[in-house]
């Protein structure tokens, strides 16, 4: 019973394949006799579809379901990748030589059928990606991993987590850990947990956690499914309409975040001249937001082919009102080289 594959990425850069859909198969066949000799959709069974991030080395896909493979004959793998599109040539994985043993499809700007492959390029390939198979033991029941697993009910600090058995489960307990996104140290909460759903309590505010189940059974585990989301942000930091800011008083600015990371050009916040209106006629010195490369002493800034990314940002509550208006001055130049624009200002609005 085959319950998972793996792929070796060769690329350095990661890619996110969104949907992935796979399908496998135990065929009698060991070549394809041309670029459209595929396996017909019905023969196939499909396996896992969701999403697939890729880094450097090997990647592990678990099955939605398992395989069940015989071994009488050999394994088929097909690979839909849904998104219409593709990152670049060099998003490539290593590879092994066996002539004739793979046909690849592939067009920009749409998907292809599973069931009727067509596309602008198709190849009859003389390798295949390096695979690797998981089979889960003989001698041991397979353990069903729970399905549908699902966040509610999230605050600031809490969040409720919900499973369903897997229909074909001889097990009904299960174990269930959390961390968040950013730290590799997971927090076991239960080994034996007879429900099929927890609380997490004493959670950070607007923090991103990873959260996996598995279910819990007398010879062997299930494979783990997770689930990824962020807390609400604490409600003392919202700003609630109408609101204006004109970054002239540094003790009220409590309530904005900087995040410069490890870039040259940050955001800074001082008293520039020329900034605040008094009337329609006359400028004063006023407080400002501005960017620069010497530690905010000046609005100096580092022109080069590296890329800086800073933001500084706020919480607003919009409350229920239909229409919300935004406006904000701002003041500079973007480097371009008169086709490309380089350097620009982005505004976010995040629900």
């Amino acid at each position: 019973m085959i319950t998972a594959i793996s792929y070796k990425y060769a690329y350095t850069s990661t890619t996110t394949v969104n949907p992935s859909t796979i399908y496998v198969a135990e065929v009698s066949r060991s070549t394809f006799a041309s670029s459209t000799d595929y396996e017909p959709l019905a023969n196939l069974t499909q396996v896992f579809s969701g999403s697939v991030t890729y880094s450097q080395g090997w990647v592990r896909i678990d099955f939605d379901q398992p395989f069940n493979y015989t071994g009488e004959g050999n394994l088929l793998v097909a690979y839909l990748n849904g998104t219409g599109d593709y990152p670049g040539a060099s998003y490539v994985f290593n590879t092994f030589s066996i002539a004739s043993s793979s046909i690849d499809y592939y067009t920009d700007n749409s998907p292809i059928s599973p069931s009727s492959p067509s596309a602008t390029s198709n190849y009859k390939r003389d390798f295949v990606p390096c695979t690797k198979f998981h089979v889960w033991p003989e001698d041991v029941e397979y353990c069903y991993p729970p399905v549908n697993l699902t966040v509610s009910n999230i605050t600031s600090t809490e969040a409720e987590i919900t499973w369903e058995p897997n229909e074909d489960a001889t097990s009904s307990e299960y174990g269930i850990a959390y961390k968040a996104e950013d730290s590799d140290e997971w927090i076991e909460l239960e080994s034996s947990l007879s429900a099929e759903s927890y609380s997490i309590t004493d959670l950070d505010p607007f923090t991103r956690y990873d959260v996996k189940v598995w279910t819990v059974c007398s010879d062997a585990n299930s494979n783990e499914v997770s689930v990824n989301f962020c807390t609400n942000v604490d409600e003392s930091l919202i700003q609630y309409l109408p609101y204006y800011e004109d970054f002239d008083n540094a003790d009220d600015m409590a309530e904005w975040t900087i995040t410069n990371g490890t870039v040259t050009n940050k955001w800074y916040h001082g008293t520039i001249e020329n900034n605040t209106m008094i009337d329609e006629e006359t400028l004063t010195d006023g407080g400002a937001m501005y960017i620069s490369n010497d530690g905010g002493t000046t609005n100096a800034y580092t022109v080069d082919d590296a890329t800086s990314i800073a933001y500084f940002s706020t919480f607003i509550g919009f409350g229920d009102g239909p229409d919300f208006k935004l406006t904000f001055d701002r003041k500079y130049i973007g480097e371009s080289n008169g086709t490309s624009i380089y350097d620009y200002v982005r505004v976010y609005l995040m629900d």
